[in-house]
């Protein structure tokens, strides 16, 4: 559903050129937003309703990252970058890793760093350097959600979150029930607070609380 101008709504369907009217995911670029669905990737150029298929593979399409004009993609069998013209291709450098051949559940940027996570480990490169799996998350693994920001990684799932720092490998695991209520479906760290999603509802942490 599109809000337009003067308040009025457009609803856009399979009808309108979305590969499926399942929708996971939205990334906005500054030329382009993004839309992974359960058949492939689209897109809607800026300022217009006109829908535009990739060229990638018809399989769901489960996470998105902007960069720049483009998207890092997460697909049901791997990671794949979208360029603003809809060529669609496996991400450099992932061919040879098998953890990048699972499913791509989520993924995050933060600085020159990208992460991605399968169900139960995390994949990342800072900037032209070599892709690193990390081992098995067992603190919150299955992973549904990841989020970065200057002080660290956020990595949600479904016995809680966990602050990562990719360089050490430490963890520090704040678990369910006694830190959140529920599984983690989303994360999103702001300059003051950690905002946990959970299936039982929505926790705000302060830096302060959760510095640990």
């Amino acid at each position: 559903m599109r809000v337009e101008p003067g308040g009025t709504s457009r609803q856009l369907l399979s009808v309108d050129g979305l590969p499926d009217n399942q929708t996971y995911a939205l990334a906005a670029s500054p030329s382009h937003l993004w839309i992974g669905t359960g058949r492939g990737l689209a897109y809607v150029p800026t300022d217009t309703v006109l829908v535009e298929r990739t060229d990638g593979p018809t399989v769901p399409t489960l996470a998105l990252a902007a960069a720049g004009d483009s998207a890092w993609v997460g697909f049901t069998d791997g990671l794949g970058l979208a360029l603003p013209d809809g060529e669609t291709f496996v991400a450099p450098g992932v061919d040879t890793l098998a953890d990048l051949r699972e499913p791509i559940v989520a993924i995050a940027r933060q600085a020159d760093t990208l992460v991605a996570a399968t169900a139960n480990r995390l994949v990342w490169r800072a900037g032209a350097g070599p892709w690193v799996v990390d081992r098995i998350l067992g603190e919150v693994a299955p992973i549904s959600a990841i989020a970065a920001d200057s002080g660290g990684l956020w990595v949600g799932g479904r016995v809680g979150f966990a602050r990562v720092h990719l360089a050490t490998h430490a963890v520090v695991a704040f678990p369910a029930p006694r830190d959140v209520p529920g599984s983690v479906r989303g994360l999103v760290a702001t300059k003051r607070y950690i905002w946990v999603a959970t299936e039982a509802g929505l926790v705000r942490f302060t830096r302060e609380a959760i510095d640990r």
